[in-house]
């Protein structure tokens, strides 16, 4: 389907709208806001689906705002000097809600409450950018049915091993650019579902495979630009029997990735050397 949206964005006003012509609903558009941000400032005739804030300086908002879109069903909070805390009190009237941003600008230190998206029952997307959350555990994430979970950039350095463990739809997992050393054993064992995980520009330095559990759907995984030295490929189809894409980085010495090339040929795996820093590819 082709969305076609007519974008107000040359207006007098710091809020416009944009319209869905397919299905009569309108997004909420606030750019390079100044103040506060209220439920009356959201309030509209029109019926939003959609509400994004973008490139603002806001104080504060009154926990009750979103009550002034009850259908929306995507909100993207994206790039925002300053923005106070996320909290569970801001979505308490948008259940409804299907996809979720939050992309902090650069040392905006932009806040989370860990159990801040519990009643987003009907969110199969949750996208956070930036912010620090150093541990990922299981209370972030309860009540949640996600298929999408994207984590990058949010200084990770902890995985609980029952992070997951409540969302066994999970189709992606993006933890790139934080500080993830290792897999805690169980990580993954729920999901089933799973077909790409991203653990690009982490601090991985072996695949430990008594870390690892089966992942039948999983088709591509990156470990570009992690300082692995170390992969025993014979592992890799027992662990990810249908994989597509495998991903080792650029880490390896060329007699290594040769020898490891090699390796996996008997056992059917098309490897990748990638280094994003260098654009530099091998591959079998």
């Amino acid at each position: 389907m082709t969305w076609i949206k007519l974008l107000l964005l040359y207006c007098s006003y710091s809020i416009g709208y944009c319209r869905y012509f397919d299905d009569d609903s309108y997004e909420i558009y606030i750019y390079k806001e100044e103040g506060k941000i209220t439920k009356n400032k959201l309030s509209t005739s029109k019926n939003v689906s959609s509400l994004e804030i973008m490139s603002t300086n806001v104080p504060s908002i009154e926990p009750d705002s979103f009550c002034a879109i009850p259908n929306a069903r995507t909100i993207k909070i994206i790039g925002n000097e300053v923005f106070p805390k996320i909290t569970k009190k801001l979505f308490q009237c948008t259940p409804k809600l299907s996809y979720l941003t939050l992309d902090a600008a650069a040392d905006a230190n932009q806040e989370i409450e860990r159990n801040a998206f519990t009643d987003l029952t009907d969110l199969t997307s949750l996208r956070i950018n930036d912010v620090n959350i150093p541990r990922l555990g299981k209370d972030m994430f309860v009540g949640l049915n996600l298929e999408i979970l994207n984590l990058v950039g949010c200084n990770i350095t902890e995985i609980d091993s029952d992070s997951f463990s409540g969302m066994p739809n999970l189709k992606e997992v993006h933890l790139g650019h934080n500080s993830i050393r290792s897999i805690k054993p169980g990580t993954f064992k729920s999901l089933h579902h799973l077909k790409e995980l991203m653990l690009n520009t982490n601090e991985f330095s072996e695949i430990n495979w008594d870390q690892w559990d089966i992942l039948p759907s999983l088709e591509v995984i990156d470990f570009a630009d992690n300082p692995l030295v170390k992969c025993d490929v014979s592992k890799i189809r027992e662990y990810f029997p249908i994989i597509e894409f495998f991903n080792l980085g650029g880490g390896f010495n060329a007699t290594q990735k040769e020898a490891m090339i090699e390796e996996s040929k008997r056992f059917n795996v098309n490897l990748t050397f990638t280094n994003y820093n260098t654009y530099e590819v091998i591959e079998e």
